[in-house]
C-alpha cells in the first residue's frame, strides 16, 4: 500500500499496473481506519493499492468527485471501473471478484 503525493504519481501507478485501487480517506475518519484494515486482505499481482488523503490532495479528490469518506475507486488500465463508498467488509469481495473476472 502506498501513500499518494500527487496526481502525477497516481498517473504513474496507472501506467505501470493493470489495476489501481485508490482509497480516499482522512486521518480523522474512523470508518476510513477500519476500511484500511480490510484492504490489507486484498492481494493480487496485478493490483496496487494507493491511499489518497483528501485533506492533503484536495484538487485530486475534487477531480474524482469525492463527497463521502471512505471512498474506493478501482481503475483498470487507467479507466475507472468501480466506485464503492462507505466502510463495508463486502467491498473486499466485490473488488476481488471484479479483478478475478477481468
Amino acid at each position: 500500500m502506498y501513500e499518494l503525493n500527487s496526481t502525477a504519481e497516481f498517473l504513474n501507478f496507472c501506467t505501470t499496473h493493470k489495476f489501481v485501487l485508490v482509497d480516499f480517506y482522512a486521518v480523522w475518519c474512523g470508518p476510513c481506519k477500519l476500511l484500511a484494515m480490510y484492504l490489507n486482505q486484498l492481494n493480487h499481482p496485478d493490483l496496487v493499492i494507493v491511499k489518497a488523503n483528501v485533506d492533503d490532495l484536495q484538487s485530486f479528490s475534487d477531480e474524482h468527485n469525492i463527497a463521502s469518506l471512505p471512498t474506493l475507486k478501482l481503475f483498470k488500465n487507467s479507466v475507472e471501473v468501480l466506485r464503492l463508498e462507505g466502510c463495508s467488509h463486502t467491498h473486499i469481495d466485490t473488488i476481488q471478484n471484479f479483478i478475478n473476472k477481468n
